[in-house]
């Protein structure tokens, strides 16, 4: 990727793409706006559906909020095998809190808050 970027910024918008499939976008299933859709990969189509919105947390970690659903949070549960939700935003849920690390030449790994050793399998790299 020609624009890989080495941090994020507070407060932009970014894509998640697979390190499998970089045509493919992490993107809320069909655009469907409610608790506890699932995410999912599809192609690339330039949607809201598939923009995220990072925001700063004080302990460090970032959440990715989905621009085509104000008030929701991508939402990652580390018990099991369950997949990434969208979910109402909350300042508490440490579902909600993802630590984000820079790999040279691999580009991001995502990591759950509360559990380090959980990493996303939604891929390592982000586009603004």
């Amino acid at each position: 990727m020609d624009n890989q970027i080495a941090s994020l910024t507070n407060g932009t918008i970014y894509e998640i793409i697979p390190t499998h499939d970089k045509s493919l976008r992490l993107e809320v299933r069909a655009g469907k706006i409610e608790r506890g859709t699932r995410f999912s990969f599809a192609p690339a189509n330039n949607s809201n559906s598939q923009q995220f919105k990072v925001i700063k947390n004080e302990d460090l970690s970032w959440s990715f909020l989905p621009v085509c659903a104000p008030g929701f949070s991508l939402d990652c549960n580390s018990s099991g095998n369950k997949p990434c939700i969208l979910w109402s935003q909350s300042d508490r849920n440490q579902n909600q809190r993802l630590l984000v690390e820079f790999v040279p030449n691999q580009g991001f790994l995502i990591r759950l808050l509360r559990n380090s050793n959980y990493v996303l399998e939604v891929g390592s790299e982000l586009e603004s």
